[in-house]
């Protein structure tokens, strides 16, 4: 039986790691320089309200079952406080991510992070994993 030497690192697996290399290096470039910028309050799928990400600023929206209150503060958005039963908004946390939502689902209250430039318009970014 003869044996079948090792294969070695050839030229053409060179070629193909470089160009995963590069191909990741580009998809990484792409999405680090998509940054938020704004916040939109929706209510029922509907815009009620935008603010630049930068200001800081508290406010308060009508919800289906009473007020919303919300703050931006250092870049993030986040419900302060909220008239629904559990009021597991108001714990969520902060968020400052593209495309992340926080919502009040007995009020009807969405608040999304936006951003412009990058690929698809509206930030570029489809789909937030965690």
């Amino acid at each position: 039986m003869t044996r079948t030497p090792p294969r070695t690192f050839t030229a053409v697996d060179a070629v193909i790691a470089a160009a995963m290399i590069c191909g990741a290096a580009a998809a990484f470039a792409a999405t680090a320089t998509i940054l938020p910028d704004r916040v939109a309050v929706y209510r029922q799928n509907t815009i009620i309200a935008e603010y630049p990400l930068k200001d800081d600023i508290s406010f308060t929206v009508n919800g289906k079952i009473g007020p919303v209150g919300i703050e931006i503060k250092n870049g993030a958005a986040s419900i302060t406080r909220s008239t629904c039963p559990k009021g597991i908004c108001a714990t969520a946390g902060a968020a400052n991510s593209p495309n992340v939502q926080l919502i009040c689902a007995p009020n009807n209250i969405m608040v999304k992070i936006l951003s412009t430039g990058g690929s698809g318009g509206a930030g570029g970014v489809d789909g937030v994993t965690y």
